[in-house]
């Protein structure tokens, strides 16, 4: 019997658990006057769509019979620590560089560490960091 686990079964794990910690995270603001959702409206979207996207990722990736077990779909263990630690120096260094920094390295460093065409990597995260700072800053009036 072998535990290996696939990367999309994984990654839809990972989601879904982190759609459940942003979802519950997003309940600890306060709600604003008169019924208004407060500054909580839009990270429980996200994590409520997070999970939403982990579960389906999850289960679409159910082993179908006992036979399976393509070795190209193992999760490399030193490329998920890396991820790993990614995202935890993004928890941390988020409050001394800003959103917007971060989204650009979390990115960067993600896409290299699955292996990713650099063309490609570097232009997701140009783009993303200027949809972040358009949305939030320019729409939002949000200060990142």
């Amino acid at each position: 019997m072998s535990l290996t686990i696939s990367k999309n079964k994984l990654g839809g794990l990972l989601c879904l658990l982190l759609g459940i910690a942003v979802f519950l995270g997003s309940r600890q603001f306060p709600p604003l006057d008169d019924g208004y959702p407060g500054p909580g409206l839009f990270p429980s979207i996200v994590g409520v769509c997070l999970t939403i996207a982990g579960l389906v990722l999850f289960l679409q990736h159910l082993p179908k019979s006992t036979n399976e077990g393509n070795p190209q779909e193992r999760p490399r263990p030193l490329a998920l620590a890396s991820v790993a630690l990614i995202l935890l120096g993004a928890y941390f260094g988020i409050a001394h560089l800003g959103l917007l920094p971060i989204v650009a390295v979390v990115i960067l460093g993600t896409g290299l560490l699955i292996g990713g065409d650099i063309k490609w990597i570097i232009a997701a995260s140009l783009i993303t960091t200027a949809l972040v700072y358009v949305l939030f800053s320019l729409i939002l009036g949000v200060p990142l």
